[in-house]
């Protein structure tokens, strides 16, 4: 006889009760070393536990939650068979957990009333079986991140009431023939469809008879190995909005009909083979907010037909997302960009235009891995501090013009996007640091390095007082290193390495932290932590961005006498080297005479060695003693 148990006592609760022993039974094939499940226990309303839903008119339980987010919670073991007595369960989701590597129970394609059904990231391993065809009314199915693999996909006929299905890492290679026909049947109801890293290698040339896409929002069939993108998967997708084909073999020009997908608000073709122009038809797509094209061959060029970047993208208003990463690119950034007022992420060449100010509401700029010159445009850090950028509540994150520090956008508690990074390292950035830089107060991270940038460190670096990281290494910085940054009592990592920086060494807060390495190639620093001691002379004196340094003011002395002299030498060997060898090449009178004065020095030089040869023959000779 069951002890009384009850999901809720205004109700059949001998009924209940039942559904109550089968979670407490599913609970005891687990292991649960964080307690997650320490409130299943008898006497407890089981619609009161973690992780069970119930119909709050009826009592039964419908739902049942059990995802895990990180390693320390996963729940281990296998799945039982005592689901089955929840009979009126439509809600089922095991994902992030343990089921070390064991098959999905046959048994799960006989609960017919599940609507929704997620094993993603649950560590399952083998073929899945056919008869989760059965699940008629299931509308949400998740078995990516598994190792899954199937004989083919014919059981999804059965699913016609479908709407999202993911198999991503899900074996498909042995139905590469017919996987586009079987889920071609599903698609009229199919919302979203993600088969990335299935191992599959066809898209079909010609459009399948009937095909029809108009419910189909998202399409992932990234990491595979297509290597077309045939015009008919556009000009058939009427409400697609994200489609991800990155990390396929795609190869030769991104095809015109993509602009037969007016609602597209993402697209990634990153990491393949494309190559040509970007085509002028992804401007008009005026719903496009994230379009990362990285890592092709996409390149422009003059004259061929390569081309340049297109200076199209005026109408992108709602473009919060541009990854042109590693490409060929040539040319300089479209001027056109500084309309783009959400603008979040780019990579372009040549120098940084000063339309970027206008882009108030930026998230995230990358303009990684290139040659940039110039000057980085000052405009662009008060741009991000005014009043009309904070209400609209949307600041820049990250520019970055190297390596990212962060692909990831992380908000206050009132949703107001902040600026956090700025990585312009490894170009060819000149001239100093703008001194508005420092009204950027909320910055954690500055990475400078790797530039030719040249005079001070602004006097109110200080004012970034929440500052955490800082490198300015490998440039032309001069001067003495600012008090101000005393302030700067957050940063933990400063790196000065290889300037021209002189004087003494500010202490105190953060700086008694900092090692010999933070100055490492800076001869005339001194002063703690450094072995070279400061002298009276030394001072650390800074006003108004200016160095009060003898030495500073004695390195540009010298640099102002040096730099005469080595053009003067270079003149002079220009102007004496073409004198003498224009003359000889201009008259022909000159040139004769020079190469019969050579042929005479020759002969001179050839009778003087064969006489003073002969002379040292006969010494030798008669210097010998007599047999």
């Amino acid at each position: 006889m069951h002890e009384h148990i009850l999901c809720d006592g205004g109700f059949n609760t001998q009924f209940i009760a039942s559904e109550a022993e089968a979670l407490l039974e599913f609970k005891e094939g687990l292991k649960d070393p964080s307690n997650l499940l320490s409130s299943w226990t008898h006497g407890n309303d089981c619609c009161n536990w973690k992780g069970v839903g119930c119909n709050t008119t009826t009592g039964h339980v419908i739902s049942l939650n059990l995802h895990s987010s990180n390693s320390i919670d996963k729940l281990q073991g296998d799945l039982s068979s005592s689901l089955l007595q929840l009979p009126y369960l439509s809600y089922l989701n095991l994902s992030g957990n343990d089921f070390m590597q064991s098959i999905v129970p046959s048994f799960l394609g006989t609960m017919e009333s599940l609507k929704h059904l997620d094993l993603s990231h649950a560590n399952f391993k083998g073929r899945l079986f056919d008869n989760l065809g059965n699940l008629s009314l299931l509308e949400s199915l998740d078995l990516s991140g598994n190792d899954f693999y199937v004989n083919n996909i014919k059981w999804l006929h059965g699913l016609s009431s479908l709407k999202i299905l993911d198999l991503s890492g899900v074996d498909l290679s042995n139905c590469q023939n017919d996987w586009f026909h079987d889920i071609n049947i599903i698609l009229p109801s199919l919302e979203t469809l993600r088969l990335s890293c299935c191992g599959l290698h066809k898209l079909p040339t010609l459009p399948p008879p009937q095909v029809n896409f108009d419910s189909l929002v998202t399409l992932d069939l990234s990491v595979n190995y297509f290597n077309n993108i045939p015009d008919w998967l556009f000009e058939n997708c009427h409400h697609l909005q994200n489609l991800d084909l990155s990390k396929n073999n795609l190869q030769g020009p991104i095809p015109n009909s993509i602009e037969s997908v007016t609602t597209l608000a993402t697209l990634d073709l990153s990491h393949n083979i494309l190559n040509g122009l970007i085509p002028d038809s992804i401007g008009t797509l005026l719903s496009l907010v994230s379009l990362d094209l990285s890592y092709n061959m996409l390149t422009g060029s003059i004259p061929s037909t390569l081309g340049v970047i297109p200076n199209c993208w005026t109408n992108g208003t709602n473009m919060i997302i541009l990854n042109l990463a590693n490409n060929r690119f040539i040319g300089s950034i479209p001027y056109s960009f500084g309309s783009l007022r959400s603008l979040h992420r780019n990579l372009f060449e040549e120098n940084i235009p000063t339309t970027l100010c206008l882009l108030k509401s930026l998230l995230l700029l990358d303009l990684a891995e290139n040659k940039l010159t110039g000057v980085i445009p000052g405009c662009v850090f008060p741009a991000m501090t005014t009043e009309e950028s904070i209400n609209e509540k949307s600041y820049m994150e990250l520019l970055s013009i190297k390596d990212s520090i962060s692909d990831y956008l992380s908000r206050t508690g009132n949703g107001r996007l902040l600026l956090k990074s700025i990585d312009l390292s490894s170009n060819y950035l000149t001239q100093g640091i703008p001194v508005e830089m420092a009204k950027l107060v909320e910055l954690n991270g500055l990475n400078l390095s790797g530039n030719q940038l040249v005079g001070s460190i602004p006097s109110n670096i200080g004012e970034m007082k929440n500052l955490e990281a800082l490198d300015l290494s490998r440039n032309h910085l001069s001067c003495a290193i600012p008090t101000s940054m005393l302030n700067l009592t957050f940063l933990s990592f400063l790196n000065l390495q290889y300037n021209t920086l002189s004087g003494k060494i500010p202490q105190g807060n953060q700086f008694d932290t900092f090692g010999n390495d933070s100055y490492q190639g800076n001869p005339r620093l001194c002063g703690f932590p450094l072995s070279q001691k400061c002298h009276g002379s030394a001072t650390n004196s800074f006003e108004d961005g200016h160095c009060n340094h003898s030495d500073s003011h004695e390195d540009k002395r010298m640099g102002m006498e040096i730099n005469p002299f080595y053009i003067t030498m270079a003149a002079g060997f220009f102007t004496g080297f073409w004198a003498f060898w224009g003359s000889l090449i201009c008259v022909a009178s000159w040139r004769h005479a020079y190469f019969r004065f050579l042929s005479n020095i020759n002969d001179r030089i050839y009778v003087t060695v064969v006489v003073a040869y002969n002379k040292l023959q006969r010494k030798l000779h008669t210097q010998q003693p007599p047999m």
